[in-house]
């Protein structure tokens, strides 16, 4: 005889389940199923994690930060050539972010190591490259 076992659920009702009920009954079943359904079930998961989404928006800011922290964590060099790539492709939007002062000190070292190079002389000053970049932004 089979052995019975009744599940509670938060509505309170039971649910009468056989042990004969395998694991692997259970997924061959879903996935015959879902092979006759997929697009639907796809428009339904997509339709749900919207829906998750719009309801727990900080929540699932919150989880994927965190989700990323271990993951840059766990992974240090692929993290670090995702970050040089996004670094190259991105100069544009980082240099858009600097202030004056960071971008005139970027522009000096820059032309400091250029005429090291060329062996130039050099006689640049970070603050007058500074006002000039501030005198830009104003206008």
């Amino acid at each position: 005889m089979e052995e019975v076992q009744e599940e509670r659920f938060s509505d309170g009702e039971g649910r009468k389940r056989c042990s004969s009920d395998s694991p692997e009954k259970k997924r061959e079943y879903y996935l015959k199923y879902k092979a006759k359904n997929i697009e639907k079930f796809k428009k339904l998961v997509k339709a749900r994690n919207e829906r998750w989404k719009k309801r727990h928006l900080v929540k699932c800011k919150e989880q994927s930060r965190i989700r990323a922290q271990k993951w840059r964590k766990n992974n240090p060099k692929k993290a670090k050539a995702v970050n040089e790539r996004f670094r190259a492709n991105h100069k544009d939007r980082l240099r858009a972010r600097k202030t004056p002062k960071e971008r005139a000190s970027d522009l000096v070292g820059t032309a400091r190591r250029t005429s090291k190079k060329k062996n130039l002389a050099f006689d640049l000053d970070k603050k007058i490259l500074q006002w000039q970049l501030n005198v830009e932004f104003v206008k």
